[in-house]
């Protein structure tokens, strides 16, 4: 019994030193399982906010621009955040097919700068670009002249509109796209009849005439945007635009107000 003593006591010395090191285990592994937990909870809450604001943004561009093709890039900062500081940098959207007041079936690229999101998406900076492809322009030409879409032709030459109209578009009409005030106008170049050119003052005569409606009211667009500069491509007409604060969902009462 006397010579198990000292066997003993080193025994619950080893023990007494082993509690604090499992302690120190205890401890970091809940600490391990506590950020695991919050790590878990953070990537859900910042999943859900995410889908959050892009649906919230989707079903008001839609609304806007009346198309359902839309991309919405909301950019990879934390939306979390985002959301408590309700300010986001930057919000894109691509829109195909959409309507634009007086133009349909165009496609728009736009960003939303500093985006707050409470009350609604309201943007206080946009930058926006318009396609009008020749289908595009053929509609919003048919319609200002109240023709059949299958009437008109529409091709693009030399940084000009070419439209072929009348029995058989045997009718050559090029336009030039130019802004006025807050108007897209068409102005005619040059016309032709089965490729032989008309005399310019015959031409300048038609002009001046109104027979073509040849000016689409640029008033009134969603987000505050107004046109800066127009461009021809090889393939479409490029509008560029900008807009000041204004909401991304606007009343149709609100939008286009002809003139």
């Amino acid at each position: 019994m006397r010579n198990s003593s000292p066997v003993k006591s080193v025994r619950v010395a080893a023990a007494t030193r082993r509690q604090p090191a499992a302690r120190v285990r205890i401890k970091r592994i809940l600490a391990v399982c506590i950020v695991l937990t919050l790590t878990v909870a953070f990537c859900a809450a910042e999943v859900f906010a995410r889908d959050k604001v892009r649906a919230m943004i989707v079903d008001s561009a839609r609304r806007t621009l009346r198309t359902t093709a839309l991309t919405v890039g909301i950019g990879s900062s934390s939306m979390v955040i985002n959301l408590i500081t309700d300010h986001i940098s930057a919000v894109s959207i691509a829109a195909k097919g959409a309507s634009l007041c007086q133009f349909d079936g165009i496609d728009i690229s736009a960003v939303l700068h500093d985006l707050s999101v409470i009350g609604g998406p309201t943007a206080s900076h946009t930058d926006a670009t318009v396609t009008m492809n020749p289908s595009a322009i053929r509609q919003a030409l048919s319609e200002a002249n109240g023709m059949d879409p299958a009437m008109l032709a529409v091709t693009i030459h030399d940084g000009l509109i070419r439209l072929n109209t009348g029995p058989s578009g045997k009718l050559t009409v090029e336009l030039g796209p130019t802004l006025d005030g807050s108007d897209l106008v068409f102005t005619i170049r040059s016309m032709a009849i089965e490729g032989h050119p008309i005399d310019p003052r015959q031409v300048s005569a038609f002009g001046r005439g109104g027979s073509i409606q040849r000016r689409r009211s640029l008033v009134g667009l969603p987000l505050g945007l107004t046109v800066k500069s127009i461009k021809v491509t090889d393939s479409a007409l490029m509008l560029y635009l900008t807009g000041g604060r204004a909401q991304l969902a606007v009343a149709p009462s609100q939008q286009c107000r002809y003139h």
